[in-house]
């Protein structure tokens, strides 16, 4: 088993969720991040969560910051701020409520306007699989919209946990493809061993970037 605890350098990804409020982005964030499969429903997240979580995918060892986004209108400017940072998005709704779906579109066009000059993959997600008796939206509207926009798709439940690790798998393994194009968005993090005189260095530098990252069974 990998030891993650112990990375010495590593690349750091960003990724943000985004959707309405009460669609489950908490629990996929916790799912992912924490390994806690959803138990009842989460009070809606007031501004932004913070999940953070390592992994080695591909012999990188990539740093993952997942950005859990409030759905309330009411938070809108500060959730927008978040838009400008991503290198990922999972953008979500809801399989049983019509009108996460409609939200859709826009947050997606949101992301892209505020990213025009710099490139964010998205997934778009939608939750609650596990509950096919109430489910309002078709897997073929949803697999439409991201043809309309050349987008991936996905359907999850994080009640379950299914589905829910091969989604960030697939976002990870699209991150280290761009890190394997010299991608200079993603930071390349490399905490040197200690100097002669105990203190320790640090070098952030796209150019010095190893290949094959370290690993610890």
């Amino acid at each position: 088993m990998t030891d993650t605890s112990s990375f010495t350098d590593y690349y750091v990804v960003k990724y943000i969720i985004a959707g309405c409020a009460c669609i489950g982005k908490t629990s996929l964030a916790e799912c992912y991040a924490d390994g806690k499969l959803a138990y009842g429903e989460h009070s809606p997240t007031i501004g932004v969560e913070f999940f953070p979580t390592r992994k080695v995918i591909d012999d990188k060892n990539l740093k993952i910051q997942i950005w859990d986004t409030a759905g309330q209108e009411k938070f809108a400017t500060v959730v927008r701020s978040y838009y400008r940072m991503p290198h990922g998005a999972f953008i979500c709704f809801s399989l049983n409520k019509l009108h996460s779906f409609r939200k859709v579109e826009n947050i997606i066009q949101d992301i892209k306007e505020y990213n025009s000059t710099r490139r964010v993959d998205i997934i778009l997600v939608g939750t609650f699989l596990d509950t096919p008796a109430i489910r309002v939206i078709n897997r073929e509207d949803a697999q439409q919209l991201a043809d309309d926009y050349n987008i991936l798709y996905m359907e999850v439940s994080s009640r379950t946990g299914q589905n829910v690790k091969t989604c960030f798998d697939i976002m990870n393994k699209i991150m280290c493809e761009r890190i394997d194009n010299n991608d200079d968005a993603i930071k390349y993090i490399n905490i040197t061993n200690p100097n002669d005189d105990g203190s320790s260095g640090i070098i952030s530098n796209i150019s010095q970037r190893a290949r094959g990252c370290c690993r610890s069974s």
